[in-house]
């Protein structure tokens, strides 16, 4: 039981983790194609 029990807390928190990871990535990868997208239309822009 305690090995399960390690091994499961250990799951929880990989995903956790992995989730935390994923999040971040996520949320760099949509503000620079916020910046991107603002540089570009400020550009156009005469």
């Amino acid at each position: 039981m305690e090995r399960d029990a390690s091994q499961d807390s250990r799951a929880k928190e990989n995903s956790l983790t992995a989730a935390a990871v994923g999040a971040s990535l996520g949320a760099g990868i949509g503000i620079v194609l916020a910046v991107v997208m603002g540089a570009a239309s400020a550009l156009r822009k005469p």
